[in-house]
């Protein structure tokens, strides 16, 4: 290996915990280095990459979103009663809705320069009882036997096609960040905000579409979600803001803007994965994993402030 390897390694520490980590894995755990395993992985990462991807956008401008969770489940319910009319319609009305509530995160927080995660609190419980509401406290099964269970039941080969379809948006999200004037002006105002609005660029635009972005990621999750399980929980979103979060903290995004990519943020959340496939396969029981994801996100904040004070000296 030779130094700029090396330095790579050290400059990004993920990559290499992740390597270990499997490592460790296979060996304490046989069936973890498996093809039916990794699979598996891909699966029930699936919905937080997607999320992750949007997240990641939101964060490289300078905010979080912490009502993706209580999105997810408003768009799972929402998905499930237009179902009921047709299958277009449980697809374009999540679409619709999250967008709608997308430009509402993102006004708020421009108009009247309040911080994104007091907003995004706020609207977290608001979208919370709007679902409470919606499904009217119960679970909302689906009409079986139409063509929105084919929406996640569709494979290429052994993959369900929701997993290229996390991959898919990774990528897209990853191509408007640094070859659009867009993704290029939303690095500059996660750097510098006041700087950003002095050099022309349109702050209120790039928060308003970084917000729906994240929101349609959200919708998509949250058909596949629906097309998988043919019911809709409104309590299915709890705490899954957090995994969202922690997945993009572990891939290098900064708490404070302008720094990572959508690709790394992937890969923190292949490594959350990893980790709670690791706790399963050991049958460890919620509250150890629980534990296990919080001291994830105190690990992720300290990697993200030690790599903020390097950036300054």
């Amino acid at each position: 290996m030779n130094n700029n390897a090396i330095k790579k390694l050290l400059e990004q520490p993920q990559i290499l915990i992740l390597i270990i980590l499997i490592v460790v894995l296979s060996v304490a755990l046989p069936s973890f280095f498996s093809s039916n395993n990794f699979l598996n992985i891909f699966k029930n990462m699936s919905t937080v990459a997607i999320i992750t991807s949007g997240m990641a956008v939101v964060m490289i401008g300078g905010n979080l979103d912490l009502s993706v969770g209580s999105m997810f489940s408003l768009l799972c319910v929402v998905g499930i009663l237009a179902q009921h009319t047709n299958t277009f319609m449980g697809v374009l009305m999540p679409i619709a809705v999250a967008l709608l509530l997308g430009f509402l995160n993102g006004i708020l927080i421009y108009r009247f320069r309040i911080s994104s995660i007091i907003v995004t609190l706020g609207t977290l419980s608001i979208f919370q009882g709007l679902t409470l509401i919606v499904s009217k406290s119960s679970s909302v099964p689906a009409i079986p036997g139409t063509a929105y269970e084919n929406i996640a039941g569709l494979k290429i080969g052994i993959f369900p096609v929701y997993i290229f379809v996390f991959v898919i948006i990774a990528v897209v999200c990853e191509v408007i960040l640094h070859k659009s004037k867009f993704g290029r002006g939303l690095y500059y105002m996660g750097v510098n905000r006041e700087a950003s609005m002095i050099a022309g660029h349109n702050v209120g635009a790039y928060t308003i579409v970084s917000y729906m972005l994240c929101g349609l990621t959200v919708a998509i999750a949250a058909i596949i979600q629906s097309s998988r399980l043919l019911t809709a929980n409104p309590i299915v979103g709890g705490g899954l803001e957090i995994e969202v979060i922690t997945a993009a903290l572990i891939g290098g995004i900064s708490l404070t803007g302008g720094k990572g990519n959508v690709i790394q943020a992937i890969g923190g959340a292949f490594m959350l994965a990893v980790i709670i496939n690791g706790l399963n396969l050991f049958g460890a029981p919620f509250e150890l994993q629980t534990i296990a994801k919080g001291a994830l996100i105190l690990a992720a904040i300290i990697l993200n402030s030690r790599a903020m004070r390097h950036d300054e000296t």
